[in-house]
């Protein structure tokens, strides 16, 4: 796919397959389905946006939302994929339990931004 806008591939697959790109978030977040990510060095992840992230925040979230597989793993990749369409209840209870407002957050943040601008 070489659309700009990624959307329509996303919404018509199953399960992504990515590095440590913050896509992997907004698909399973806004998409609802699994993601396999892909083990990537320390020293290799300097020219990622997920280097920005804590590292507390980046095993957990990874945990929470996708299987980790390393190199070595590829060649399994059929049963992982399997795993990962079985770990997607477990995926979309975390989003549920964690993220607020999930599909109507710019209409709550509309709200508050009239409310303090009526207090001003």
């Amino acid at each position: 796919d070489e659309n700009p806008d990624p959307s329509q591939s996303l919404a018509k697959s199953d399960v992504m397959i990515s590095d440590t790109s913050a896509i992997r978030v907004d698909y399973a977040v806004i998409y609802k389905k699994p993601v396999i990510s892909l083990k990537v060095k320390g020293e290799n992840l300097s020219s990622f946006e997920y280097s920005d992230l804590p590292e507390e925040m980046r095993s957990s979230l990874v945990e929470k939302i996708s299987l980790s597989i390393g190199p070595e793993e590829v060649k399994n990749i059929n049963e992982i994929v399997k795993q990962a369409l079985a770990k997607k209840s477990e995926t979309n209870d975390f989003i549920e339990k964690n993220i607020v407002n999930l599909g109507s957050a710019g209409e709550h943040i509309a709200d508050y931004l009239i409310k303090k601008a009526k207090e001003v």
